[in-house]
């Protein structure tokens, strides 16, 4: 017997080259009777295993009626449905792929011109169809045949480099917002330094936005502001400046390592939200934990490891094409009850079990249970 072959293959192998060819060919010599059985060969027995594919498209594009024009609204949506329909008619047969854009026709006309989101996500197939209004800022793509995940919507997200930038001098305190463009946007300008009073400043700009932030001044007024401030988690570096006036020029070149190297500094940022939520009692981690809160993700943020792909945990044939597996659930269910996502680097999930739920209320009781020695878990 050739090394590797098992009695199960040669029993296959027996029944399709030695039992099926006689049988088919005294089925096809029976005249009219309407059956036939033709051998398949092994490689295709395998494929029968799978889903059947589906018709489908994805389509992701910025959706922002509430700062557009209604004009160029209007005309932006006819070119992603243009687009759209030729990425169909060149995937599918004509009579498949108009059915497709029909539906798709029916979704669009059917957009809520009254949303405060970002962003429009549009999943549709011969067997589902969802529509999703996001919180997040998405590029414009579209893929058929089932070739976006819900995983691919977060990597496809627009990562504009954006923070806050807290300007304290002697007299005067000023609050920008700047991103990776080095545009920054004066959006506070106190003419005192009272501190909480500053501190609280900060506190509602970050409420509506929610970037890293970036404190700069003297040592002095640096050292009294992080005592007081209930900010210190959104903080990620105090920058000392020994000039008494600070002009943008100066920022930009004092904040330009950071936005170099913006990735590291984004994942400081999130390490220190993982650490207060921690701390506080407002987090779940572990698939198995995030998955029975799952309930209780709206407005929260949901990190997951870049390259966790549970193992033995396929959908069901139910699943919609774009649930590939159970990241993809717990990652709809975010964005769907309006909180965020973000797929972090390995080594900031390495002791929470590759996936974390950060919460925005106290949860009930906290336990750590150690698994193994590179996975822990807190349990409600």
């Amino acid at each position: 017997m050739p090394q590797g072959v098992c009695l199960g293959q040669l029993l296959i192998l027996f029944i399709f080259r030695v039992i099926l060819p006689p049988i088919t060919l005294w089925l096809n010599s029976c005249g009219n009777n309407g059956i036939m059985i033709t051998a398949l060969p092994l490689k295709s027995l395998k494929l029968l295993s799978y889903r059947r594919d589906v018709p489908s498209v994805a389509v992701l594009f910025p959706f922002d009626p509430k700062m557009t024009d209604k004009q160029d609204m209007a005309v932006h949506l006819k070119q992603v449905m243009s687009k759209a329909e030729a990425a169909i008619l060149q995937r599918y047969s004509s009579e498949t792929a108009m059915e497709l854009i029909q539906r798709l026709q029916q979704v669009m006309s059917r957009l809520n011109f009254n949303t405060h989101k970002k962003a429009v996500a549009i999943f549709l197939s011969s067997e589902s169809e969802k529509l999703m209004y996001l919180d997040i800022s998405l590029k414009e793509k579209i893929e058929v045949a089932g070739n976006l995940s819900m995983r691919d919507l977060v990597l496809d997200k627009n990562q504009q480099e954006e923070y806050l930038v807290l300007v304290l001098e002697e007299d005067h305190a000023r609050i920008f917002d700047g991103n990776s463009q080095a545009i920054m946007k004066l959006i506070l300008d106190q003419p005192n330094t009272i501190l909480p009073q500053l501190d609280y400043g900060l506190s509602v700009v970050l409420a509506s936005n929610p970037f890293p932030v970036f404190v700069l001044g003297a040592k002095k007024l640096l050292s009294e502001f992080s005592r007081v401030t209930s900010n210190a988690v959104e903080i990620v570096k105090y920058i000392t400046s020994y000039k008494k006036t600070i002009l943008e020029g100066s920022i930009s070149k004092a904040l330009d390592p950071f936005i170099r190297n913006w990735r590291k500094t984004y994942q400081f940022f999130l390490e220190q939200k993982l650490f207060n939520a921690r701390n506080t009692n407002k987090l779940v981690c572990g698939l198995e934990n995030v998955q029975m809160n799952s309930c209780r993700m709206g407005n929260a943020l949901l990190l997951v490891d870049r390259d966790f792909y549970p193992s033995g945990r396929n959908p069901s044939r139910q699943e919609p094409f774009y649930i590939k597996d159970e990241v993809d659930r717990l990652i709809e269910s975010t964005l769907t009850s309006g909180g965020n996502v973000e797929l972090v680097d390995q080594e900031l999930l390495r002791d929470y079990g590759r996936i974390a739920l950060l919460q925005n209320h106290e949860l009930p009781c906290l336990k750590i249970n150690q698994r193994s020695t590179d996975e822990a878990c807190f349990e409600i």
